[in-house]
């Protein structure tokens, strides 16, 4: 599936409190981290690839840094070094991020022009931006070659038809990208700048007052309006096909998906992420112990679960032998068949499951970049503040009874299968 990362910063006993508040129609989320002498910067704004053509809200974000009205690319790039500064833009299907992380003695005041210089005042020099188009493009190249990526691409653009923005890839298509130009980078990086519902995430070694001074600095920067992007409207009814992709490839790749109509903020949602960890989460699942070590099917094999908008997307992907696929596909059907339903949902399995779930969601609460990628979640989906502890308090109340009926509620018809090298 689309890249998507599962970080939840968690309220507990051994987090730090994340603190909130609004500034120029910005969202602005604080946590004070003083295990390391550094400062984690985000901005967060509601305009990534499904709002825009494809490719272009990719190479915008990455062209920003590349030359401003008063400085080039290498004088930016000093300003940032000599305090040991770094700065990197990130784009999925919702989001453009601008993340800086900096050493915690540096002045409020630097650290708002190190933004100024680098995102605010972006120019997009022509020279700069011919590299910068070659370097997206030797990336695109590389995707047309991943079993992955192509599986990834075909499948999206049957789950999601009438789509085009949200199912092409970040990156864009050679076409498109060859046809975009400063003036469009230009434009779509005012839009950017003024998206409502933006939100400034600063965790790290440095006071509050501080961070209220840095947020301010930056939310009358970006100069907020009320008017949004349009994104495309998803379909979530299911319409099941197989396709095959014949590359020259030793092995197969399978990747398998069906839409879930469940939100992300209904406990249903949390009882299908215990099942995906059930399923093919961890070496102890049942998809991971019977088609690759009882089995030998596959090399490996894993499943994911994803909130998309107000449904969900659950994927089995892997990896075979060629001429496998016929027996893979059998052992998958056989995974939502009543009669296995007992096998699959063992209790020892469903203990180690949730006890890996839970481990997981607790992981990262100790540094700066996995609290930053925690919050920028609940960013993305819009959730509330406290969604991270609503989770966990809610897995804690699943049973083995909502997984067992969580998982009738699937069966093998209702998921997308493609298999590039078959």
């Amino acid at each position: 599936m689309k890249k998507f990362i599962i970080l939840l910063l968690f309220s507990t006993p051994f987090a730090a409190e994340t603190i909130s508040w609004e500034i120029n129609q910005t969202k602005v989320f604080f946590v004070q981290n003083k295990e390391i002498p550094m400062i984690d910067i985000a901005i967060a704004f509601h305009a990534g690839s499904r709002y825009a053509k494809p490719g272009l809200a990719n190479f915008t974000a990455q062209s920003t840094m590349l030359g401003s009205k008063f400085l080039n690319k290498e004088q930016v790039n000093a300003k940032l070094s000599i305090v040991g500064s770094e700065m990197n833009a990130f784009v999925d299907e919702e989001l453009v991020i601008y993340h800086l992380r900096t050493l915690s003695d540096v002045p409020v005041k630097t650290i708002s022009d190190q933004f100024h210089s680098a995102i605010f005042n972006a120019a997009f020099p022509s020279q700069e931006i011919r590299y910068q188009r070659q370097a997206i493009l030797s990336n695109i190249a590389f995707e047309q070659d991943q079993p992955e990526e192509i599986a990834k691409g075909v499948l999206f653009k049957n789950l999601f038809p009438s789509a085009p923005k949200y199912v092409s890839s970040t990156n864009g298509y050679t076409d498109t990208l060859e046809n975009i130009h400063s003036s469009d980078l230009q434009q779509y990086h005012a839009k950017v700048l003024s998206q409502p519902d933006t939100s400034i995430i600063i965790v790290g070694d440095t006071t509050e007052e501080n961070a209220r001074q840095i947020a301010e600095n930056l939310a009358y920067k970006s100069h907020p309006s009320a008017k949004r992007l349009e994104k495309e409207v998803l379909n979530k009814n299911n319409e099941p096909q197989s396709i095959s992709i014949k590359p020259e490839q030793k092995q197969t790749y399978f990747l398998f998906a069906t839409k879930i109509p469940v939100a992300s903020t209904d406990k249903t949602f949390v009882t299908y992420l215990l099942l995906n960890e059930v399923l093919g989460g961890n070496s102890s699942s049942y998809l991971f112990q019977t088609l690759r070590d009882k089995e030998g099917l596959v090399y490996e094999i894993h499943s994911n679960i994803e909130a998309i908008d107000d449904f969900a997307i659950l994927s089995i992907s892997g990896q075979s032998k060629t001429n496998n696929t016929k027996n893979i596909t059998t052992l998958l059907e056989n995974t939502f068949n009543n009669q296995q339903i007992d096998t699959v949902l063992a209790p020892k399995r469903i203990k180690i499951a949730k006890e890996s779930l839970k481990n997981k969601l607790l992981l990262n609460v100790g540094n700066n970049q996995s609290k930053v990628m925690s919050i920028l979640q609940t960013v993305k989906h819009n959730h509330e503040i406290n969604y991270d502890q609503w989770l966990i308090e809610t897995l804690d109340k699943i049973t083995s009874n909502d997984i067992y009926e969580a998982l009738k509620v699937l069966h093998s018809n209702q998921f997308y299968k493609v298999y590039v090298g078959c």
